[in-house]
């Protein structure tokens, strides 16, 4: 500390050039229980209680179980918001979702469940549940309770609508009383998930209204634009890591090759084992049964079976993507989440390749590109 400023009770003073590097200690200040993050007790006794606890029961089969917290991610207009409204609507009046296969059960009897929109107008919900002439209107279970926007909120200067939000769940939890809550979508809670600054106090914030109120929590989730050539992994959904480590589980929906089917892939469990892996993805058609927009279970298949199948060109470019990647000193596995390709394969392609493969030129390497955008959707 030789050469420091300080003032009397230790503090660097304003005017030292090297305060902005220095961390002042502060006295820690006595919190009261509801202000720790943690809480200690004996092994032996919350073992005993934890087991007298009724084991948690299926709501979604085992894609999302009771009192537990899960995400559904899937890119734009695939279909997110009409399974959160099909799952809502089941646990409402104690239904399966699929009606079709008894595999994916609702253990649970009818329970209330609060809906967070913040993604359809009450307009494009009445065209997504009448019959094509606009009559004969859906009636949902009085147990399912919807949150919207509030247009008449009085925004002032310094507001955090975030926070408003947060605490308004919060209000509205201790109001119903729900057994569930679906928050459609993640980006309402809180816009920088990217950062861990902003994802860890989201993800606290969720685990504790899971625990404080025992509630099922389901946060519907984005992913970027993918192509279609890509299998979906954890990593696609749009936000910092923060956000899959302190998930319970968590599945993806994604879009068939051909542009009308989707599929469900499980990606998070911690109850039992997979069962919608990557060999055993959820196919599903989604219509409208009369008045009722849905998704309808069709079948299980492999994953890479519903993907599109590439060009020569396109697999040349892929190639020539994983040779830059691997050169900037990617691992296999950060290049495997950026082409269609498992990391065995990006690893075998590598090493095929690594002792011919040079830099094409720049007219080349930019056809190389072209020929990556083309695989999007």
């Amino acid at each position: 500390m030789k050469g420091r400023n300080f003032n009397k009770n230790g503090d660097t003073l304003k005017n030292d050039p090297q305060a902005k590097h220095t961390i002042t200690p502060k006295p820690n200040e006595k919190r009261s229980g509801n202000r720790k993050v943690l809480k200690s007790q004996k092994l032996n006794e919350a073992l005993e209680k934890a087991s007298k606890q009724k084991p948690p029961k299926r709501l979604f089969g085992q894609l999302w179980w009771e009192k537990e917290l899960a995400v559904v991610f899937a890119t734009t207009n695939v279909g997110k918001t009409i399974l959160g409204m099909q799952i809502a609507e089941a646990l409402a009046s104690g239904s399966n979702v699929f009606q079709e296969n008894t595999v994916f059960e609702n253990e649970c009897d009818p329970m209330k469940v609060l809906y967070l929109d913040y993604e359809l107008s009450l307009s494009q919900i009445v065209n997504r549940y009448t019959e094509l002439n606009g009559e004969n209107l859906y009636r949902f279970d009085d147990n399912l309770i919807r949150l919207e926007k509030n247009f008449e909120f009085e925004f002032k200067k310094g507001d955090s609508v975030e926070e408003f939000i947060s605490e308004d769940i919060q209000s509205y939890i201790e109001e119903h009383k729900p057994q569930a809550l679906i928050i459609d979508n993640l980006s309402v809670l809180r816009s920088g998930t990217e950062s861990a600054k902003e994802a860890l106090p989201l993800m606290h914030m969720l685990n504790n209204l899971k625990g404080k109120h025992g509630i099922s929590i389901l946060v519907v989730g984005h992913t970027p634009k993918k192509d279609a050539f890509t299998p979906i992994n954890i990593t696609h959904l749009q936000g910092s890591a923060q956000i899959s480590n302190a998930l319970d589980g968590c599945f993806a929906i994604a879009m068939c090759k051909d542009n009308e089917r989707r599929y469900i892939i499980e990606l998070k469990q911690r109850n039992v084992a997979y069962l919608a892996h990557a060999d055993n993805v959820i196919v599903c058609d989604v219509r409208k049964d009369i008045n009722f927009l849905q998704f309808h279970f069709i079948g299980f298949d492999y994953e890479l079976n519903l993907l599109k199948q590439l060009t020569k060109e396109e697999e040349e470019a892929i190639v020539e993507k994983i040779m830059k990647l691997k050169k900037q000193g990617k691992t296999f596995r950060e290049i495997a989440n950026d082409v269609p390709y498992r990391k065995s394969k990006v690893n075998k392609i590598y090493n095929e390749n690594k002792d011919t493969w040079t830099q094409k030129d720049p007219v080349s390497t930019a056809d190389s590109q072209d020929n990556m955008d083309n695989m999007d959707n």
